[in-house]
């Protein structure tokens, strides 16, 4: 909220939220300022959403939603689950109102307990709000959820600490493990992440450490930039479907190999090639071409996938 009034004061018109504490606090804020609010990378719960979907300073979500969280987390175990393996699921802000995080740590621990025939006395929703490290053992399986953002000093240590204990295989994460590579590296371990298309993923791969990564990359936040800049240049009301806010699909890209990263990161991180470059931001910001419309932006943001945005360069 201090961010926010600073924002205020400085006659700001817009803003691209990444995360959010209390939603509907701040676009009532937002609102009483005249500054628009837009989620261009995320997944709000259907309640936090409803509360300011009608408010107009409120432009609305880009993101996975819930589903497709679920799903990602679910993937990731089914591609890393083995007989004998032991897990450290690392649920980042899952116990703290991460709505991302919860739903990702739920499909890891459901897969799991399918893939090794096991029942947790405690639900996967119970078990992903957890907020402090939790250690189930079951015929046979040993897993630790271990909660809290691990760029934090007070939950960088426990997870720290359990990476390099030597008690697991495989490290199964909602978040980033920059923070934690230096232990990683120290030990016999595999890693998925859901993260980024980052350069630290890269040497992650390339070290072997890093086995599967479910990511966003660079230019993906592009079509939430135009929609704010939409908004700022008084085009808002035609990118309100239903006079609401929109809620729109862009999930991630999936490498599950050194070299599916390595392409995926050369279109990621150019300079000069971007999955989603200027010409395609302009094509749907109204001010610049006057026949864009909603369902234009709509189909330019939902084609995010490898795929979709390698057909577009190359056209």
């Amino acid at each position: 909220m201090d961010f926010l009034a600073q924002c205020a004061e400085s006659g700001v018109k817009g803003i691209m939220a990444f995360n959010s504490y209390d939603l509907k606090k701040e676009v009532e804020f937002c609102a009483s300022h005249e500054m628009y609010l837009i989620r261009p990378a995320g997944t709000f719960s259907e309640e936090e959403f409803a509360s300011v979907e009608d408010n107009p300073y409120f432009l609305g979500q880009i993101g996975p939603g819930i589903q497709n969280e679920y799903e990602e987390g679910a993937k990731m175990a089914e591609a890393l689950a083995k007989e004998g393996k032991s897990y450290l699921i690392l649920s980042g802000g899952a116990g703290l109102g991460n709505e991302m995080h919860r739903q990702r740590t739920m499909g890891m621990l459901d897969v799991l307990q399918e893939k090794h025939g096991v029942k947790f006395e405690q639900s996967s929703e119970e078990l992903a709000a957890a907020q402090k490290p939790v250690t189930i053992e079951a015929d046979g399986l040993k897993l630790t959820i271990c909660p809290g953002y691990i760029d934090f000093e007070e939950f960088q240590k426990p997870a720290l600490e359990a990476v390099t204990s030597g008690e697991y295989t495989t490290v199964l994460s909602t978040i980033p493990v920059t923070s934690l590579m230096e232990g990683l590296n120290s030990v016999e371990i595999e890693c998925g992440t859901i993260d980024c298309f980052s350069e630290d993923n890269y040497f992650g791969f390339k070290k072997g450490k890093i086995a599967y990564v479910a990511g966003k990359y660079q230019s993906e936040i592009g079509p939430g930039f135009a929609g704010l800049y939409n908004a700022i240049t008084g085009n808002a009301d035609a990118f309100r479907p239903d006079g609401k806010a929109f809620r729109l699909e862009q999930g991630f890209w999936v490498a599950k190999s050194e070299s599916e990263y390595d392409s995926m990161y050369a279109l990621a991180s150019s300079a000069t090639i971007n999955a989603y470059n200027y010409e395609d931001l302009y094509s749907v910001i109204q001010s610049l071409t006057p026949e864009a419309d909603f369902e234009a932006f709509k189909k330019l943001t939902e084609s995010y996938s490898y795929e979709d945005c390698l057909a577009r360069r190359s056209s």
